[in-house]
């Protein structure tokens, strides 16, 4: 258990409360983890359908990725900016924006501890199934064979060191923080330490680690599908 406390707070007070408070938990067994196996590459494409009568169509585009204590995480949190973390993206700008083929676009990286995940997630239509499909392909291509602009990664860095201090703004949120790094053995020099990371990812970081992992994706599919078409 991992305990974080921010504010006008005296340590003894809080030590003797916290002692009180663990004290009157039960005395249970421990909790046995067991280490979720690493995942097997895949050496094709996987795709699975719930197939539904709409007009819309959900669809998560999903690849492994580094987890939280990789030394390429930080290298991630800025290609899944650069991908679709933002409005400023380059999915939510060529598919939304100068295509219209969906209603709404965007990727995600969670800080996962043993097995990361990639993901870009969408809402279309059935009629744009496919081009929905040949323009995501498209720019899984660009990311992995070339090299993003200086001035593109840096703006995401900006992004998402500005986000991270305004996710700091509550006392409870810097204790928040506090107690998962700790938790997750990053240690609470993680909150001054992720910036620095951040700052240190190039563009040709972008594009290698693209590269290596952005292979056989998992299509996931709620709508019509490819019978809906």
């Amino acid at each position: 258990m991992s305990i974080g406390a921010v504010g006008a707070i005296e340590p003894e007070v809080m030590l003797e409360s916290m002692v009180d408070l663990v004290s009157a938990l039960p005395n249970t067994h421990p909790v046995q983890l067991n280490t979720p196996r690493k995942l097997a590459p895949r050496t094709s494409q996987v795709e699975v359908c719930e197939q539904r009568s709409t007009e819309a169509e959900c669809m998560i585009y999903g690849f492994p990725a580094p987890h939280l204590h990789e030394p390429n995480y930080a290298v991630w949190r800025v290609l899944d900016s650069i991908v679709g973390g933002s409005m400023d993206s380059r999915l939510f700008q060529e598919v939304r924006e100068k295509q219209g083929l969906v209603y709404q676009i965007g990727s995600s990286y969670p800080p996962m501890e043993w097995q990361g995940c990639f993901s870009i997630s969408l809402m279309s239509t059935r009629q744009n199934h496919q081009k929905v499909l040949d323009s995501l392909d498209r720019e899984i291509q660009r990311l992995k064979s070339e090299i993003p602009d200086g001035d593109e990664v840096d703006r995401a860095r900006t992004y998402l060191k500005g986000t991270f201090l305004m996710s700091q703004e509550r006392c409870s949120d810097q204790a928040f923080l506090l107690a998962r790094y700790h938790s997750l053995g990053l240690g609470v020099e993680f909150i001054d330490k992720y910036p620095v990371l951040l700052d240190e990812v190039t563009p040709e970081d972008i594009r290698a680690n693209a590269d290596a992992y952005l292979n056989h994706p998992v299509l996931a599919i709620v709508g019509p599908g490819n019978g809906g078409s």
